[in-house]
């Protein structure tokens, strides 16, 4: 779905409702800011040691750090997108049902006209996926 004119110009106050299974009633979302989006990028990569090309230089990479860190950035993600009506933490979406973030955290990221490839996180991912063996060192 494109950003309509409505979602720029009502910013951060445009709002959607989210049915998640297994809750009465839906969530209200919204979009991320710009400072919120830059957050959720820096903690998506934070723990990522990357080659000059930008690259992530395995050898030197923890993945287990790195499957935490992309954690923290949903978690992040959502907790944003559910700051409404009141302030939400990652704490308070850790409590949510299991997969609930993985439903709102696409449709906050597509409301607020940001794709996975765009926000840096595909190319961890994809890397991740093709990662033939573990990092010299560990076995």
């Amino acid at each position: 779905m494109p950003v309509t004119r409505e979602q720029i110009l009502k910013g951060k106050q445009y709002t959607v409702e989210v049915k998640v299974e297994g809750y009465d009633e839906p969530f209200l979302i919204r979009p991320l800011t710009e400072g919120e989006y830059a957050e959720v990028r820096a903690v998506a990569l934070k723990n990522a040691r990357l080659k000059p090309d930008g690259k992530v230089d395995w050898e030197n990479t923890q993945i287990i750090d790195i499957v935490r860190a992309q954690a923290e950035s949903k978690f992040l993600t959502v907790a944003c997108g559910l700051s409404v009506d009141e302030n939400w933490t990652p704490e308070d979406v850790k409590m949510l049902k299991p997969r609930t973030t993985e439903i709102l955290e696409p449709k906050i990221l597509e409301i607020s006209g940001i794709t996975r490839k765009e926000a840096d996180l595909q190319q961890l991912e994809e890397e991740l996926e093709n990662f033939p063996q573990a990092p010299k060192g560990e076995k």
